[in-house]
C-alpha cells in the first residue's frame, strides 16, 4: 500500500468516525480537564533551535508524545522539525495520520511489518547482524521501496546497539551487498549521562570509531546523531547532524544552558463535595489520616486511575483559590481529598493539580520529586481518555 493511499483511507475513515464522535462528545463530559498548550511546545522547539542553530531536529514523540498527546500538537510543529522518532511500529502508524515526514522507529520491528515500513517511509533501527539476515529473507520476497535504516551503536548504556566493531563491519557489508533492499540513512547512539561530560566524551570516542567504519564503506552523508535534549543543547561537539529533542520539547531541561522553556500541560479539576470534619475524624482508606483539629475537606474527582500516584498523598498539594492545599488521606482510584480549611472554597471551584496560579506553580518536576521519581513518569501516566481535552493554540 502506497503512502498516499494509506493517508487517504485514514482521512476517509476518521471523517466518518469524527461525525459520530462529535455527537457523543456533546454529552460526555468530565469534571477534569487536560490542557495542552501547543504554543508552548512550539516555543520550546524554537528556544532549542536558537542554541543548536542549523542542527536538524528530530522530534521524539514516543509514548504518545511523552504523554502530552501527539495527535493534538504535531500539526503545530511540523514545519519546525526535520523528522520524528517513536518507540514502536504501532506508534509510527498512528503518527503517520498527522505527518508526511520521515518517522524513525527506535525499537525493533516485527518481521510482518517490514514491508509496510518500507512503503510508508518508516526508518528502522538496526543493532545486530541477525536482524539484517531476517530482513533479507522477508524483503527479498517482495519488490518495492528500499527499507531505510539507522544503525544503533552501544557505547555504554547497554540497552540496544552493536556491541563490537567486527559485527558492525560485517553487517554494513551485508547491507551494501543487498543495496536493492536497503538504504543506510543514519547512525546513532544514546548518551546516557549527559550531566557528566567525561562520561559522554568516552561514549562519543567509541561512537566515532563506528562512524569512521561507515564512512570507509563510502556511505553518502549518513545522518549522525547521538544526543537527546540535554547533551544536544549543552555540548556543541555532540550534536553532529541532528539532535533527538524529547523532554525539552515538553518544557523540561536539566542542563547548564539557560533555556526559557514553558510548561506545556495542565491538569485541572473541580470540587465535587465539601465536608466539615472534627478533631479525631479520619479521611480515606485505612484511617491513615486522622484530623488533629477541626477541618474542612474537599473531594476532587481524580485518582490513581487518572495518573495521580498514591505516593503523592504523603507530601502532595493542589492549588485552590491561589492557596496551596495539602492532600489528606490515601488517594483513591477515582478521587482524592484535600484540606481547604484556609482556602475559602466552594463547590465547583477550580482545582489545579498541575499548573499555576498567581502565586503558586506545580509542574511535573515538583510532583515527581514528591513521589521520588522523574517527570517523564508523571507525564506518561496521566490518563487523557478519562479527561476533557482542551487545546491552547
Amino acid at each position: 500500500m502506497t503512502l498516499g493511499i494509506f493517508m487517504l483511507l485514514i482521512c476517509i475513515s476518521e471523517y466518518w468516525c469524527k461525525i459520530g464522535a462529535k455527537i457523543i462528545y456533546l454529552y460526555v463530559k468530565s469534571f477534569s480537564d487536560y490542557i495542552i498548550d501547543v504554543k508552548a511546545i512550539r516555543h520550546n522547539i524554537l528556544q532549542v533551535k536558537k542554541v543548536t542553530k542549523d542542527t536538524k531536529i528530530c522530534a521524539v514523540v514516543k509514548a504518545d508524545g511523552y504523554g502530552v498527546g501527539t495527535k493534538y500538537f504535531v500539526k503545530y510543529i511540523d514545519d519546525l522539525v526535520f523528522c520524528y522518532a517513536v518507540a514502536c511500529f504501532k506508534e509510527a502508524v498512528e503518527l503517520r495520520k498527522n505527518t508526511f515526514k520521515d518517522i524513525l522507529i527506535l525499537n525493533t520491528i516485527p518481521k510482518e511489518n517490514l514491508c509496510f515500513c518500507a512503503e510508508n517511509n518508516f526508518e528502522v533501527s538496526v543493532f545486530s547482524k541477525s536482524q539484517i539476515l531476517q530482513m533479507i529473507k522477508v524483503l527479498s520476497k517482495k519488490s518495492g521501496k528500499k527499507l531505510k535504516l539507522h544503525l544503533a551503536v552501544n557505547t555504554g548504556m547497554n540497552r540496544i546497539g552493536f556491541d563490537g566493531e567486527q559485527e558492525f563491519f560485517d553487517t554494513v557489508r551485508l547491507i551494501i551487498m543487498h543495496n536493492d533492499l536497503f538504504e543506510i540513512k543514519g547512525i546513532f547512539t544514546h548518551i546516557y549521562n549527559a550531566l557528566c561530560k567525561k562520561d559522554a566524551e568516552l561514549q562519543i570516542k567509541i561512537f566515532k570509531k563506528y562512524v569512521n567504519i561507515l564512512k570507509q564503506f563510502g556511505i553518502k552523508d549518513p545522518i549522525i546523531h547521538s544526543s537527546a535534549t540535554t547533551a544536544g543543547v549543552d555540548y556543541t561537539d555532540f550534536r553532529f547532524d541532528m539532535i533527538r529533542l524529547g523532554i525539552g520539547m515538553y518544557g523540561f531541561f536539566d542542563g547548564k544552558t539557560n533555556l526559557k522553556l514553558k510548561q506545556t500541560i495542565a491538569l485541572e479539576s473541580k470540587i465535587i463535595k465539601l465536608t466539615q470534619i472534627k478533631k479525631g475524624d479520619s479521611v480515606g482508606y485505612g484511617k491513615n489520616f486522622v484530623a488533629k483539629h477541626n477541618m474542612r475537606i474537599a473531594t476532587i474527582p481524580l485518582g490513581y486511575a487518572d495518573g495521580i500516584f498514591r505516593c503523592y498523598a504523603k507530601n502532595g498539594f493542589v492549588i485552590i483559590n491561589n492557596h496551596l492545599c495539602k492532600i489528606v488521606g490515601n488517594i483513591c482510584m477515582d478521587m482524592f481529598m484535600c484540606d481547604v480549611t484556609k482556602a475559602n472554597a466552594s463547590l465547583n471551584d477550580r482545582v489545579i493539580v498541575i499548573g499555576s496560579s498567581k502565586n503558586h506553580k506545580i509542574n511535573c518536576v515538583y510532583v515527581a520529586k514528591k513521589c521520588d521519581t522523574i517527570c517523564y513518569e508523571i507525564l506518561t501516566n496521566i490518563k487523557k481518555n478519562r479527561l476533557n481535552i482542551k487545546i491552547l493554540s
